[in-house]
Formats: C-alpha cells, structure tokens, sequence
C-alpha cells in the first residue's frame, strides 16, 4: 500500500508540474529532455549508492531489455503530447483522457493475465470513468483529436509497464528497469534537438523545471513498479486505485493551492473517485484471502 500512495503522490506531482508549466507559458521540449537527463544521471548515482545496481552492456542480453528500451520512446512521446494537449484543450480535458486510459493497462491485465473481473473491479470500472467525468466536469471542457492520442499513449505506457513485470523474466531490478527508460528516453529526445525552433526554446528556466520533473518523474517510476510487484494477480485494481486517487489528489491541491473552481459535479466526482477506490480493494483483498485460504489448504 505504501507503494501505491507514493505512486499516486510522485504523478500528482508531475500533473501539477504540468499545468504550472502551461500557466507560465513554458516551452515543453527542453523540460522534457532535462527530465529524462536527470532521471538517468539520478538512477546511475542512487543504484550505485545503495548498491542497487547501474546500468551495464550485459543488460543488451535481458529479455525484457528491448521493450524497456522501446518504452523510452513511447515515453517522450506521451509527456510531449500530455504538454501540446494541456495547451490546445485545457488541462481538465488533457487530465480527463490520461486518467481514462486506465482501462487499457486493466483490460490488458484481465484479458492476457487472467486477472478476475469480479463484481468490485467491474464496479471500480464503472464509477473510475464516472468520478473521472465529473472531476473533468468544468465549462471549458472540449475535444481536440490529440486528446485521443494522449488517451492510447498513457494507456500504451502503464500496459508496457505491467507487460514487463508479468510476461518477461527479467534479471534487472526496478532501479537497473528505470535507467534503461530514462536512458533511452534521453536517447531519443536528444533528437529533438535536430529542430532549429525547439534549440531556441533552451534557457535557464527550462533547465531548472527539467531538473525539478527529472526528480519526481525518476521515483513515480520506481513506486509504480514496486507497486505492480506488490499487486501482483491484482495489476487491475492497482490502476483503478491508482489513477483515480492520482486525479483525487490532483484535484484538492489545484482547488486548495491552485484556486481551481471546485463546482458541485467535481465534489460529486470526488465521492464516487473514492467508492470506486473501495469497490477496486476489495478486489485485492479478495484475492489475497482466496490466496490465504489455498496455502494453508496446501499446508
């Protein structure tokens, strides 16, 4: 659980971020390139510090290396298009499609992993797109077409992220996981430098905003992987709770902090974000007990 409501808080974290960024005007490349630097130099300095391992050559030769390093792109992609759709749509209906791809990574999980669909996590479905609808709810609310890009690729990245830990024996700890990604997401942005206009958009203020996101962005990752691990056969109610307490947060920091109008639907929302929070636990706790109950069978 403390892996979960870390998760929730480091993602929290990097919306809020976003918006800001939005707000001040901020050019969006350059943040995301020094994020995804400073993700890479942070898991090379904290793995060899606690002695969790850094990246190596041999590490070419894990299963699970070429969907790690395949991810770094889908993640450069994703934070580029979350930026462009906060600015074309509004942030309500940019975090309205990133909060709805939930039920990629869940039907994944269900349909390849076998996870059951029992009447809690079907429920938690239902009210997750619910509560996600009425906390979005604001008068500015509308579609741009890259809100259904942003929509598959947040989706793309928790599968992915789920897809390692399920179906590849992978010999790389979550730190040695984590640097790969930032690597190659590091890797792959660097391309973006080929473009004259985004070399202009460099100053020291994206310089300090992609430090500030590089160290938020670098342990979001880690949680949510420690966080599967912890779920694991639960995967499904993981990102339930997951990504709804993430908008919950979200949600109260922006009204408290942020002075984002908080109208009847979004209280609403609110109260539903949390049933369906409840309705996805008793899912895992469910599991965990048939899980209980079959090893002391066995013993």
């Amino acid at each position: 659980m403390a892996y979960l409501l870390l998760s929730i808080l480091c993602s929290s974290l990097i919306f809020l971020l976003f918006t800001q960024l939005g707000r001040n005007n901020r050019a969006l490349f350059p943040v995301v390139w020094v994020n995804y630097g400073t993700c890479l130099l942070l898991g090379e300095g904290l793995g060899t510090a606690f002695g969790e391992g850094t990246w190596r050559v041999s590490h070419v030769g894990d299963p699970a290396f070429g969907l790690l390093f395949s991810m770094g792109l889908l993640f450069v992609a994703t934070f580029l298009l979350m930026g462009t759709a906060t600015r074309r749509a509004g942030a309500a209906s940019a975090a309205t499609a990133t909060k709805l791809s939930l039920v990629i990574p869940m039907g994944v999980a269900v349909v390849l992993y076998a996870e059951p669909l029992g009447w809690g996590l079907g429920l938690a479905v239902v009210l997750s797109i619910l509560s996600i609808y009425l906390l979005s709810s604001q008068e500015n609310l509308r579609f741009e077409p890259i809100l259904l890009a942003v929509f598959i690729g947040s989706g793309l990245v928790d599968a992915g992220l789920n897809a390692i830990r399920q179906s590849f024996h992978s010999g790389l700890n979550d730190w040695q996981q984590s640097t790969v990604i930032f690597g190659s997401a590091f890797l792959f942005g660097s391309l973006g430098w080929l473009r004259s206009d985004w070399r202009a958009q460099w100053n020291r203020a994206a310089l300090q905003s992609g430090i500030a996101l590089g160290l938020i962005n670098f342990f979001s990752i880690v949680f949510l992987l420690r966080g599967l691990y912890a779920f694991q056969g639960a995967t499904a109610a993981f990102f339930a709770m997951n990504n709804i307490g993430i908008l919950i947060f979200t949600a109260l920091v922006a009204w408290l902090f942020f002075k984002e109008p908080m109208n009847p639907k979004r209280w609403l929302g609110l109260i539903v974000a949390i049933l369906a929070i409840a309705a996805a636990y008793a899912t895992v706790l469910q599991e965990w007990l048939k899980s209980l109950v079959i090893v002391k069978g066995m013993g």
